[in-house]
């Protein structure tokens, strides 16, 4: 109650508005004082006053016009009587009138509950994004390729970001890096773009944002720790996830966090799947030279077969058979005798197209495939693949040299048939004096 007396009554008004009466008292009484200026100039004056309580918004104020009526000539009596009427309309002026102070009280009260009710609405609409977090986390985990990696952590992106305009996974290594998968605002795939921010964050490991007007563009690295060397990671991609999205004030710091958090999963699972690629290409590749083992190379060449009649384009085959590598590893060792297959499987790759696929095809037998315009461009990989394995620079004052058979996919020839033919015309080379190209017979 005391409280509320206090905020309806406040100390300091109450003193003004007393201080305020008790003057335009003291000038009334100046009237029937003896060295007082007389009774008109003092009801002058009670107006005055009056006038300047009602011009300041001083309460009772307009009660100081009565006690002018004291020095009307109509007589004491009434002019005590309008004395004690403008006391008491200073007191019912007093308790009736409104606090005009009131609403300016009020006014940061508002603000302030204002402010808690957009505060509490923000807090509901995060807590609410936690669990699709969760099962993003659950989601992400079981991806096993890139492309499906970024597939998933486009669509899981655009359930924390409803107003996004565009949405985008980067992955690479280096200067080779591409845009794996993008929508935009419509849910359609789009192809985005590799520029400097995208290098910047994947080489840098580091977060990026950019604001343009009311449009935040977003670049969030793909890493499961908070240091992690990127830049100087030998094996396996980096990747970035890219989100552009209007500006919601307050809530846009929320939404970048939130996205770091869906960024360090996916990094988790991005170093999962490059362990599995990397594992996936130790079984693939032979362990000695680097190339494709023979299950591999068949595999590829099955689909460059499918791809080259497709494109009518003409497939040449390549088998190389050293020539006395025995002899060379009884001479040197086996261990000179490794370092000769790396020599020789370096040569072969360094005249490849970059399109072209190599393999080892059995303990000193090599096999290569490529995709040509016509059989002279087999022709002139085979006599360059001759010449740089009698060029190969050995550890030890020797050389070696390679039988070479080559052929090129005939119309109903399988994977068996153009192999088949290129290693009789191989064997051919060895039977007719070794270090030579033969073509295969082409009926």
């Amino acid at each position: 109650m005391q409280d509320l007396l206090n905020q309806r009554f406040p100390k300091q008004q109450i003193l003004q508005s007393a201080a305020f009466l008790g003057c335009g008292m003291l000038l009334s009484l100046l009237g029937y004082s003896s060295t007082g200026p007389g009774p008109l100039v003092a009801a002058s004056l009670c107006v005055l006053w009056s006038v300047t309580g009602l011009l300041v918004q001083i309460r009772g104020a307009l009660a100081v016009l009565l006690f002018a009526a004291v020095h009307l000539p109509s007589g004491l009596s009434i002019g005590l009587a309008c004395f004690l009427i403008g006391i008491g309309i200073a007191i019912v002026d007093f308790v009736f009138t409104p606090d005009s102070s009131l609403p300016q009280k009020l006014r940061p009260l508002r603000n302030e509950l204002r402010d808690a009710e957009f505060q509490q609405d923000i807090l509901h609409r995060h807590i609410a994004r936690y669990p699709v977090l969760l099962d993003s986390c659950t989601l992400l985990s079981g991806a096993q390729e890139l492309g499906q990696l970024a597939k998933m952590l486009c669509e899981q992106s655009k359930k924390f970001c409803p107003s996004y305009a565009q949405i985008g996974v980067f992955f690479g290594k280096g200067e080779r890096i591409y845009c794996s998968y993008a929508i935009d605002n419509k849910n359609k795939i789009i192809e985005l773009d590799v520029g400097e921010r995208e290098t910047y964050v994947i080489k840098e490991s580091r977060l990026l944002v950019l604001r343009e007007d009311t449009i935040n563009h977003v670049y969030i690295p793909l890493r499961g720790e908070r240091r992690q060397e990127s830049a100087d990671n030998q094996h396996g991609q980096n990747g970035a996830l890219f989100m552009s999205f209007r500006s919601a004030g307050i809530d846009d710091e929320f939404i970048i966090d939130i996205l770091r958090a869906l960024g360090r999963l996916a990094g988790l699972t991005l170093a999962s799947v490059n362990l599995m690629e990397e594992a996936r290409e130790l079984a693939l590749h032979d362990d000695l030279t680097g190339l494709y083992g023979r299950h591999e190379y068949q595999r590829r060449l099955e689909e460059q077969i499918a791809h080259c009649r497709r494109n009518s384009l003409t497939l040449g085959l390549v088998m190389c058979d050293m020539d006395y590598l025995k002899k060379f590893n009884d001479r040197y060792g086996h261990q000179c005798g490794d370092e000769a297959l790396k020599a020789i499987a370096k040569a072969i790759n360094d005249q490849l197209p970059e399109d072209g696929v190599a393999c080892r095809f059995g303990g000193e037998e090599f096999s290569a495939f490529i995709a040509t315009d016509s059989p002279d461009g087999i022709k002139q990989l085979s006599d360059s693949l001759h010449a740089a394995i009698r060029d190969t620079t050995l550890s030890v004052d020797d050389h070696l040299t390679a039988s070479i058979g080559w052929t090129y996919l005939q119309e109903n020839d399988t994977v068996k048939d153009l192999i088949k033919r290129a290693d009789e015309a191989c064997y051919k080379a060895k039977d007719s004096g070794r270090d030579q190209v033969i073509e295969a017979d082409h009926a």
